[in-house]
């Protein structure tokens, strides 16, 4: 089995490779000076679904081992609570140390936003991080009393030649194979999942014939006006799959996390991975993100042109960073370091703004804790910093992480632009087969 992930592994060392010269830069010491900051971030550890409990149960052996959580359901844990707190101590240091915010800073009115979705978990977390970066200011958190349309991926439009176009961009996420090699990596991540839960003994697979998640096709389904669905036995394994990424976290013995496996750091990336391609699948297609995200470009956009804004915090989801980077034409990336490569948990999308002779440059970075970092509740400073992965747009020139902002602005702009340019509202639902 740590054969078959020996391929992850080699990612993995690579992409280290290509993160540490990036990490190594001192922007200041290269003449830039900070002059704007957006973070975009995920949640932080939260617990499983309750709605799913019933569906776990019926796909393992392992009844009644699940962790026992500290909050409820889907809401941030108190290990979560704690990370993020961390988190936000140490953008203080790194903010205050490179010159950007004083001392026990208390922003003005308009210097700061920190935004939220509706979710406990989203809320929570905002509010934690900026308990440990701004201990000494009384910081609102903004958010609605419903679900945010700006956090999540609804489309407005799906015509069958916008729809065609996305399935198209879901098909190249799989290589020359299309989605059957999206499939064919699947079946590699579903082998360990079946193995920790002991499927073939479960009541699921006896009641289904036996059924593996390997033998079924990739079935998603697009609607107006709502976020896409699946039809397929992805959709069931998410929600194991899941809730074993968050036990790795929450649970100190890593072989009870496992339900009495001894996983590899492979192994466990290849549960995560599961959630990766169910995201991807869902949610990345650039198509697609430009429609259900465009209001967050133009929000991004305002927060930068606003006067007199330093920084600014809004919380969301996995889907929410996802959709964006996608939108705006991201390199494909697997952060190193963590075993979900892609969004993990209190993962951030930083924006930064800088200057350099009498020019504005932009760098975005994804910012997390390593998985060994969050499981450790580790502290986090500046001599122990947190990983960051500096990325980069397709088709944007970049030096050592930094574009120029002009270029950056452009990307924003053709991207709300597209959005501009396909027909809305027409209330059609498509299932790809």
């Amino acid at each position: 089995m740590k054969m078959k992930f020996k391929a992850l592994a080699l990612a993995a060392a690579a992409a280290f490779a290509s993160i540490a010269p990036a990490r190594a830069q001192n922007p200041e010491e290269q003449g830039y000076t900070l002059k704007q900051v957006f973070v975009l971030s995920r949640h932080n550890i939260r617990t499983p679904l309750n709605s799913y409990r019933a569906l776990m149960d019926s796909l393992t052996t392992h009844k009644g081992q699940w962790t026992e959580w500290s909050a409820h359901s889907s809401e941030l844990t108190l290990h979560g609570g704690v990370a993020e707190t961390i988190m936000g101590q140490y953008f203080n240091e790194w903010l205050t140390g490179v010159g950007f915010i004083p001392r026990n800073w208390v922003p003005g009115e308009d210097e700061v936003l920190f935004y939220s979705n509706c979710f406990q978990r989203t809320v929570a977390t905002a509010r934690y991080f900026a308990s440990g970066m701004l201990p000494q200011a009384d910081i609102v958190v903004n958010h609605k009393n419903e679900l945010d349309l700006l956090f999540v991926p609804v489309m407005d439009t799906a015509t069958p030649e916008f729809i065609a176009q996305v399935n198209r961009e879901r098909a190249a996420m799989g290589g020359p194979a299309g989605m059957r090699g999206m499939e064919d990596s699947l079946a590699r991540y579903y082998r360990v999942l079946e193995k920790v839960l002991d499927y073939e003994h479960s009541d699921y697979c006896a009641a289904h014939g036996g059924i593996h998640f390997a033998s079924d096709t990739i079935r998603v389904v697009d609607r107006v006006g709502k976020e896409p669905a699946m039809r397929c036995l992805l959709r069931k394994a998410i929600a194991p799959s899941d809730a074993l990424v968050l036990q790795y976290y929450e649970e100190k013995d890593l072989r009870k996390a496992a339900f009495g496996h001894d996983l590899s750091f492979e192994e466990w990336c290849a549960l995560a991975r599961i959630k990766d391609i169910y995201e991807d699948l869902m949610v990345s297609p650039p198509t697609m993100a430009v429609n259900t995200h465009h209001t967050m470009l133009q929000f991004i956009k305002g927060e930068f042109s606003r006067k007199g804004r330093k920084f600014s915090f809004l919380c969301g989801h996995d889907s929410t960073i996802a959709s964006v980077l996608a939108a705006i034409g991201a390199e494909h990336y697997v952060l190193p370091g963590a075993i979900e490569g892609r969004t993990p948990l209190g993962g951030k999308l930083v924006i930064e703004r800088y200057s350099r002779g009498g020019m504005d440059y932009a760098r975005l970075s994804m910012v997390y804790a390593s998985s060994e970092q969050l499981r450790n509740t580790e502290q986090l400073r500046v001599s122990n910093p947190p990983m960051r992965y500096v990325l980069k747009l397709k088709g944007v020139e970049s030096e050592g992480g930094f574009c120029r902002w002009e270029d950056f602005e452009s990307r924003l702009d053709y991207s709300i632009a597209a959005y501009d340019g396909t027909p809305k509202g027409i209330a059609v639902t498509f299932e790809n087969k």
